[in-house]
């Protein structure tokens, strides 16, 4: 299945997440615990590279927009169009940047990865099953023979119509230098060394938050056992006491703004494209509340004629 979507996934927090195990299945004697909201200083932990990405709820408007776009473009075509609806989430992207911080998260899932609470997951779930519903006919007429053209490739390029190319890949490259040159700072290590010094008067022995969340014995089991619950709360209780996460964090945002500094045309695109794709997709949302087709894509002539 071929994705379509506008966020991604920074590079150093897939490589953070690939080392814990995955969430925790349902089963009939245990029920997955409930994901609470996330807490004031995961909210709090913001980067200066954040305001020149979409946020949830800026990536959820763009695809409101693209969707009766879609629709709009395949009823032309005398084809029906289901639109997703919105899906409200929590919207904090930073929330396991330096291994978990919540103590009630490490409680209930220890290391295990929580279910998605962004709303970006059951987004593209329903996603999927909209396009498997689809005849090949309607497949075809929505996103083309490549899987992204179709009426949705024209929707997708009108969005991006006010929004000028911006290098995304020197971006993602940047992101993980900052990551990992904070990580090998003086301060964070001296903070890190604290850490390691707090978990090992608790029997505990790592080399970093990374590591502890990153023991192969947590993979092994769907749930989280008894002694990766007690090494989380441990964790995240030795993040607190040595003021680990303001450390770090105060170190990666003044790594972010010299990158920012030093690439300024970079991050003058990447404003001008995040702010020109929101407006075309707020006027387009506009346009066809107020029942204004202009806005909607039309088929082309060429792939169109193939439909036939």
């Amino acid at each position: 299945m071929i994705t379509r979507r506008y966020v991604f996934a920074p590079l150093f927090l897939m490589a953070v997440t690939a080392c814990t195990a995955t969430a925790p299945t349902d089963s009939p004697q245990q029920a997955t615990p409930s994901v609470p909201p996330p807490s004031q200083a995961v909210r709090s932990l913001t980067f200066p590279f954040d305001s020149y990405e979409l946020s949830g709820a800026d990536t959820a408007t763009v695809e409101a927009a693209e969707d009766i776009l879609v629709q709009r473009c395949m009823r032309r075509l005398g084809m029906g169009w289901k639109v997703i609806p919105r899906i409200a989430g929590d919207d904090a992207p930073n929330r396991r940047r330096y291994g978990i911080i919540e103590l009630a998260i490490a409680e209930r899932f220890g290391y295990h990865v929580p279910p998605d609470t962004s709303g970006a997951a059951q987004r593209q779930e329903l996603d999927n099953t909209r396009e498997k519903t689809l005849a090949p006919r309607e497949h075809q007429a929505a996103y083309g023979s490549d899987g992204l053209s179709g009426c949705w490739g024209q929707a997708h390029s009108r969005l991006l119509q006010r929004a000028p190319q911006a290098d995304e890949v020197l971006l993602r490259r940047l992101v993980t230098e900052a990551y990992e040159n904070s990580r090998r700072d003086d301060k964070v290590d001296q903070v890190v060394r604290s850490w390691r010094a707090c978990m090992q008067s608790k029997g505990l022995h790592y080399k970093d938050p990374i590591s502890a969340a990153g023991d192969k014995r947590w993979a092994k089991s769907p749930r989280p056992s008894r002694a990766e619950l007690e090494t989380a709360i441990a964790d995240v209780r030795c993040k607190t006491e040595t003021g680990l996460v303001a450390a770090w964090h105060k170190t990666e945002t003044r790594i972010q703004w010299d990158a920012i500094r030093t690439h300024p045309q970079l991050f003058h695109h990447l404003k001008e494209a995040k702010t020109g794709q929101l407006t075309a997709a707020r006027q387009a949302l506009a346009a066809l509340a107020q029942g204004d087709n202009s806005g909607s894509p039309r088929p082309t002539q060429n792939w169109a004629q193939n439909l036939r």
